[in-house]
């Protein structure tokens, strides 16, 4: 669910895991 979250709010394709996701992740 937050990563549909994170694309829309990133605005990237993000398929994989990747330190940068896990960033953001962490920010929300």
């Amino acid at each position: 669910m937050w990563e549909r979250k994170l694309i829309e709010q990133s605005n990237t394709p993000v398929k994989a895991p990747t330190p940068l996701n896990v960033s953001e992740k962490m920010n929300w």
